[in-house]
């Protein structure tokens, strides 16, 4: 079996059982099942065997005598058979494999008292039961194998106090050692095997698990996540799934969405084929900015992030997108950029002179009105010109410190009137600053 390369539990040489006495023991009470049904299945067989040897011994007898010797060892065998049966199934795990040896015996003593009473066909039961014993016991190895030595054991010294030919013993004995030594071989092989098919089924078994834990998982993340995630079959365009985030963003009922073309809400239905043939060749795609409208006809901005779903063959079969609405961001963009233009403007066609510095006097923007006011061209022209604004533009020392002191203060200053020069003339005039 290709499987017995690919997996290789630590199993024992020998016996073929489980080394670790944990996985063995785990093993064996799985196999309780299955191990009654085969010794139920055994015991019945037995006991039909039997009664047909019973009857045959009856009803053709070897010698007058025979009959009677036969009825007591017979009748033991199929006894013991038949409660075995009925009593198999009410045992608990650590008690069939005893039920089962002792069945065993039984049957090899019964079959051991036999062997005088028709000594022309002894050779027979010498080889066969043991060899039956090692094929269908459904015992563990070590269990079997006593089993089978203590039968081929029992039924050699039996044929030998039948005072066979000495050589027709000799082969007897050959036989059933080599016989012993092909079936133990066998039951260590089958061991093997069967182990190996059990520990495969629980690696299938627990990779099944993790796969449907791992799906449950996903399944919960999808349903969970505030993104919007929606699932669109490639050929098509419809979609197989979405999540409650996607449905109430697109304010479609819940359980509604899918089944229905994802195309219906693409503002622009030229930009989803444009966007869908870009994810089919470059299989991820991430943040492009589009329209959709929703289904109460309201158009919102969003990032739209999409990755293709690939079959076992490589091929695409499904893309799953997910969206990040944008519209207030990108409103909240509009009024800032007009908030901003709005105090360009402002700053631009003021008629008073407006300016920003630093503390140290340093000059960072003045508007066109301060430009002309310090006989300046343009605002380069000022701004590389004034180096400090307490040194070179007040006419009275510190009254920059003083400004500077009160903006500390009360973070805004008003009609703060100084004596400054002109920069560029020097002529002295007076002004009134808010800051």
């Amino acid at each position: 079996m290709a499987f017995e390369e690919d997996y290789d539990p630590e199993l024992s040489p020998f016996t073929g059982e489980f080394v670790d006495p944990a996985t063995e023991s785990r093993f064996r009470e799985e196999q309780r099942q299955e191990t009654v049904r085969q010794a139920q299945f055994l015991f019945s067989l037995s006991a039909a065997i039997c009664m047909a040897l019973l009857a045959y011994n009856i009803l053709l007898p070897a010698s007058p005598g025979a009959v009677i010797n036969a009825i007591p060892p017979r009748s033991a065998a199929i006894l013991a058979s038949l409660a075995s049966f009925f009593v198999v199934g009410q045992l608990r795990q650590s008690l069939v494999h005893p039920l089962l040896l002792a069945w065993a015996a039984i049957l090899t003593i019964s079959a051991a008292l036999l062997v005088g009473i028709q000594t022309h066909l002894a050779v027979f039961p010498v080889l066969i039961l043991p060899a039956c014993l090692y094929i269908a016991m459904p015992t563990w190895f070590v269990s079997t194998v006593l089993t089978g030595v203590g039968s081929t054991v029992t039924m050699l010294a039996a044929y030998y106090l039948s005072e066979p030919d000495p050589g027709l013993f000799v082969r007897a004995a050959m036989g059933a050692g080599v016989v012993s030594a092909i079936l133990i071989a066998y039951r260590s092989r089958s061991g093997r095997r069967l182990r190996l098919i059990w520990a495969g089924a629980q690696a299938h078994r627990q990779a099944l698990n993790e796969l449907a834990e791992s799906r449950r998982l996903q399944e919960r993340i999808f349903k969970a996540v505030p993104v919007p995630l929606i699932i669109t079959d490639v050929d098509s365009g419809t979609v197989t799934r979405a999540n409650e985030a996607a449905e109430g963003f697109l304010q479609v009922p819940e359980g509604k969405l899918a089944g229905r073309k994802i195309g219906e809400f693409f503002r622009n239905e030229k930009e989803r084929g444009a966007i869908a043939r870009e994810i089919l060749r470059a299989g991820l795609k991430r943040e492009m900015p589009i329209e959709v409208t929703r289904s109460d006809g309201e158009t919102r901005a969003v990032l739209l992030s999409a990755s293709l779903m690939e079959d076992e063959r490589g091929n695409g079969t499904s893309v799953v997108a997910g969206v990040m609405d944008i519209t207030d961001q990108k409103r909240q963009e509009r009024q800032t950029r007009a908030a901003e233009q709005e105090y360009r403007d402002l700053f631009q066609n003021a008629v008073v002179g407006i300016y920003r510095s630093l503390p140290d006097g340093k000059m960072l923007r003045a508007n066109p009105a301060l430009v002309r006011f310090n006989g300046y061209e343009t605002e380069d022209e000022l701004i590389t010109a004034v180096n400090d604004i307490s040194e070179e533009w007040y006419v009275k020392p510190g009254r920059r410190e003083e400004w500077l002191r009160l903006m500390r203060e009360h973070g805004r200053v008003t009609d703060f009137v100084s004596e400054v020069y002109r920069h560029k003339t020097r002529e002295r005039v007076w002004i009134s600053e808010n800051s």
